[in-house]
Formats: C-alpha cells, structure tokens, sequence
C-alpha cells in the first residue's frame, strides 16, 4: 500500500464524536463499528444540515495516535460549512494547515470492521495497526499533535472495489 504526501489546508470537520477504551494499546475496532451503526439515517441528516460538502462523503477521526493514553475520542464527521449553526451535540475540530501522509485502501470496510477476527482486517486497519511507518528513514515523523482521519467517500462500503483513505499527519524530523 503506497502513500503520497500532500499538504492539506486548514480544515473544519464536525461531528458526533465519542471517547472510546483502548484494547491492548490499540484502537478498539468493536466499539468504532458501533459508533457508525448508531449513525442513524436522522443523525447524517443532521450532519447534512451543517456540511459544506453534502456529496463528499464522511471522515473518521482518531487522536488514538496518543500511545500514553487509555482511551481515545473517536468522531464520525463531515467537512463543517462555517456559516451554518450546529447543534450543541456535535462536536466541531479545526485543523490547521499540514502535511499528510495519505494512503489509498482498497476493499469492503463495513465487513471487516465489525468482525474480531484478526485475520479478516482490512487493507486501512492493517495499515492502522503497524507500528512504524514507512518513511521512518526519511526526515518525517507523526505529527502526533494531530488526530490520524480516515476519509470514507459515499459508496458501497460493501465491495471489493470500495477506496477510502487513511491520513497520517506528519511532520518534517
């Protein structure tokens, strides 16, 4: 799975954002899936309400880069349109401007994600649970002041051909 750097401008997301129980140092898979079960067809409407982008599809963001830490807030979000009011249950991130190592991860997620069978992990869990990073010898590291997104484009999540994206913000070492 290559990745190709891009530098990306300030970005607001909003979202329903939930703080999560690691499981052995790691994102809890279980819990994440369950996070997007609950998000009823009323709850994305909400998020329609408040998107900039209505056909751009969905982000998951993550600050479980944060190894110290035994839990994690987790947010299913869209990009926020400024002008528009929110309900007090969302909850709104401002990124700034950053560079990010972006990684294309084909395959079916809404299937892997919900199983606990290791084996069955997807191509962006896989790349979620390695340890070092592939440009470790480059003068880059995580830029852990930033949460990882995974960017879900509108889809069938089911097949095989499905694209989503894993951004991992980085810094120049």
């Amino acid at each position: 799975m290559d990745f190709r750097i891009e530098k990306k401008e300030n970005i607001a997301l909003i979202g329903y954002q939930k703080t999560i129980n690691r499981i052995d140092y790691k994102e809890n898979y279980q819990e994440i899936s369950a996070c997007w079960v609950a998000l009823t067809e009323e709850k994305v409407e909400q998020l329609l309400t408040v998107a900039a982008e209505k056909t751009a599809g969905f982000y998951g963001v993550s600050d479980s880069n944060q190894p110290q830490l035994s839990v994690f807030n987790y947010m299913i979000g869209v990009k926020r349109h400024e002008a528009k009011d929110a309900l007090k249950i969302l909850t709104s991130i401002h990124l700034p401007e950053s560079s990010w190592a972006v990684y294309t991860c084909e395959g079916a997620i809404a299937q892997a994600v919900s199983t606990s069978d290791t084996d069955q992990l997807n191509n962006l869990m896989k790349r979620k649970n390695q340890l070092k990073a592939p440009w470790q010898f480059e003068a880059m590291q995580e830029n852990r002041a930033l949460p990882r997104i995974e960017y879900y484009p509108l889809g069938d999540m089911m097949s095989n051909a499905y694209v989503c994206e894993l951004w991992i913000p980085i810094k120049e070492g």
